[in-house]
């Protein structure tokens, strides 16, 4: 795995830093141990995490992308209500202001009335007029058989 150059200073320097035990390891113990470590099969506890990690990934990325839809969605619906609230603030006040200038209107109706007494009669069945139609008048010369005038004509749509 490791390769290292050895030269005399580098062996020195490694006898100084780590001296040497009274029995060294033999270099083929080692490599059959990590074989074996590499061929042995993984233990059901570390089968299970490696399988808990695979799955914890996929749920991750979901959940995220869950929670940006869910932002999103909240962003747009307070965006639209903040809208809708300012519409029904404006259509309040222009509502106040209609109700002010109607009963400013009956007020000065009101005003007049009681200034020109004499000239409003109350409505009632004794004071009501009936008119009876008019005759109509014949069609004059001029007119062109089979075409009526406009404001006489019924309407086509209905």
């Amino acid at each position: 795995m490791f390769s290292a150059i050895k030269s005399p200073e580098s062996t020195a320097y490694l006898r100084q830093v780590a001296p040497e035990k009274s029995s060294p390891r033999p270099l083929r113990k080692s490599r059959d141990s990590i074989e074996s470590l590499v061929a042995s099969r993984p233990s059901s506890g570390l089968r299970i995490l490696m399988a808990l990690q695979q799955a914890s990934v996929p749920v991750a990325g979901g959940l995220v992308a869950a929670v940006l839809v869910l932002y999103g969605w909240s962003v747009y619906t307070q965006r639209s209500w903040s809208q809708a609230y300012d519409h029904l603030t404006e259509l309040q006040q222009t509502e106040r202001e209609l109700t002010v200038a109607n009963e400013a209107r009956k007020f000065e109706v009101t005003e007049q009335a009681e200034i020109a007494k004499n000239r409003y009669v109350p409505q009632g069945p004794g004071n009501t007029l009936f008119l009876n139609p008019a005759v109509p008048s014949p069609k004059s010369a001029d007119s062109k058989p089979g075409i009526t005038p406009p404001h006489l004509a019924s309407p086509i749509g209905y």
